[in-house]
C-alpha cells in the first residue's frame, strides 16, 4: 500500500487542491492507497469515465496534538496493511511518525519515503530553521515537486536527497471544461460583474508573498491610463500581511478600480469571466491559478518566479515580468490591454499547451511512471 500523508486534501487553495489531484492519480495506479490527514474534500467516484478506487485506509486527525487513543487506533490499522511507500506532503506528521509510529511499527522505518513539496525556497517563511528543514528532508529517499526550476533552487538551498523528480500539477478539468463553454458575458451577469469593462483578476491568498501590493501601488497609474479598468482580488486573508492588503484595496482612493471579493467557494468562474489573470507573486512553484487560466482560455500576466516560465513562454502564450521591475510590469499590462487579438492568441496557445503538457491524463501517467520507477529501484 502507498501511504499518503497530507494536512489537507482538496480545497480552495493551491496546495490542498493539488493534493486531491495527486491522490486521484495515486488511486488510479491500481496500487492500494491509504490516506492520513486533518481534513479532506470528497473524492470523485469517477474521472474520465474511469471508476476511482476508494482508499484502503482513510484516517483523520481532527485535533492536534492527537489523543493517545487516536495514535493507538492508527497503529492498529497500519498493522493490518502491507505498506510499500510513504509519501508525505511538506513533512506532514513528520515528528509523529519519527518519534511515535516508527517506534511502534519499526518495519515502517525501512520502507522508501517520499517528500512531496509545493514550496519555493525564495521569500518563503519557514516555521523551522533552514538547518532543521534540510535535516528533515534528508530523512526521505525521494524528493518530488512540480517544477524543474524549483528542484534546482532546492539543490542550491542545500537539498542532498539523491532522487529528485518533477511531476507537474493539473487542475480540476471537470469544472474547467464546463466553464470554458460558457459565454463570458453570461458568466459576468451571474457573478454580478460589469459587462463591458476590462477586468483583471488576481486569484491568490491575500498575503505578502503573493504580492498584491504591486497592483495596489500602481492603482493611480491604472486610473490615469485605463480609467475604466477593474481589478478584482479573490482569496482568503492570510495572517502574513493579509489585513494590510485588504486595507489598501478598500482605501477610498482605490475604490473606483480595485475590488475585494475575498474567499469564495470556487474562483474559476471569476478567472473564466475575466479578460486577464494577474499573478505578481514573489514566490511560486507551479501555480494552480495559472493552470486554470490556461484551461479556461484566459490570458496570463505573471511574475517570472519558480515554475511560472514552465507554464508561460514569454511573448508566446502570455507575458511574464521581473518581479522587481515595476516598469516592465506596467509595459506588459499596457501591451496586453491594448491588443485583443494578442490576448486571444495567447489564450488559445495556452489552452492547447495545458492539454498537451499538464492534463489530468498526463498527470495520472506521470504518477504511475514515478511509482514504478521508485518500486523498481
Amino acid at each position: 500500500m502507498i501511504l499518503f500523508l497530507a494536512n489537507q486534501i482538496g480545497g480552495n487553495h493551491g496546495n490542498p487542491s493539488a493534493n486531491l489531484e495527486i491522490l486521484i492519480s495515486l488511486l488510479l495506479t491500481q496500487e492500494k492507497v491509504g490516506i492520513i490527514y486533518f481534513s479532506r474534500n470528497p473524492i470523485p467516484k469517477t474521472i474520465d469515465g474511469k471508476k476511482i478506487p476508494r482508499p484502503a485506509l482513510d484516517f483523520s486527525f481532527k485535533k492536534w496534538p492527537p489523543f493517545e487513543k487516536h495514535i493507538q487506533d492508527l497503529v492498529k490499522r497500519l498493522k493490518r496493511q502491507q505498506i510499500r511507500l510513504l509519501i508525505s506532503n511538506d513533512c506532514a506528521f513528520h515528528n509523529l511518525f519519527k518519534f511515535r509510529i516508527f517506534k511502534l511499527l519499526p518495519n515502517l522505518r525501512k520502507i522508501d519515503r517520499v517528500i512531496l513539496t509545493q514550496i519555493q525556497t525564495k521569500h518563503y517563511r519557514f516555521p523551522i530553521p533552514k538547518e532543521e528543514l534540510l535535516k528533515r528532508l534528508g530523512e526521505y529517499d525521494h524528493f518530488v515537486t512540480t517544477s524543474k526550476n524549483v528542484i534546482a533552487e532546492w539543490r542550491s538551498f542545500g537539498l542532498k536527497t539523491k532522487h529528485a523528480y518533477s511531476v507537474g500539477n493539473c487542475c480540476n478539468e471537470s469544472e474547467t471544461e464546463n466553464l470554458v463553454k460558457v459565454n463570458k458575458g453570461d458568466l459576468r451577469k451571474k457573478l454580478g460583474l460589469p459587462q463591458n469593462e476590462f477586468i483583471s483578476v488576481c486569484v491568490a491568498t491575500l498575503q505578502t508573498r503573493k504580492n498584491q501590493k504591486l497592483i495596489i501601488d500602481n492603482a493611480s497609474w491604472f486610473r490615469k491610463n485605463f480609467p475604466s479598468d477593474l481589478f478584482y482580488f479573490i482569496g482568503g486573508i492570510s495572517d502574513f500581511g493579509g489585513q494590510d492588503i485588504v486595507d489598501q484595496i478598500q482605501s477610498p482612493k482605490n475604490e473606483d478600480n480595485l475590488k475585494l471579493v475575498g474567499e469564495v467557494e470556487q474562483a474559476i468562474p471569476y478567472i473564466r469571466a475575466a479578460d486577464l489573470l494577474i499573478l505578481p507573486s514573489l514566490a511560486e512553484v507551479l501555480p494552480i491559478s495559472i493552470l486554470e487560466a490556461m484551461a479556461l482560455r484566459t490570458p496570463v500576466l505573471a511574475s517570472n518566479v519558480g515554475g511560472v516560465s514552465e507554464l508561460i513562454n514569454h511573448k508566446e502564450n502570455g507575458f511574464y515580468f521581473n518581479v522587481s521591475n515595476n516598469e516592465e510590469f506596467l509595459e506588459c499590462y499596457a501591451h496586453l490591454r491594448k491588443n485583443g487579438r494578442l490576448r486571444s492568441r495567447f489564450a488559445e496557445i495556452s489552452y492547447n499547451k495545458y492539454h498537451a503538457q499538464f492534463s489530468r491524463k498526463r498527470h495520472e501517467k506521470l504518477w504511475s511512471k514515478l511509482m514504478k520507477e521508485i518500486f523498481n529501484n
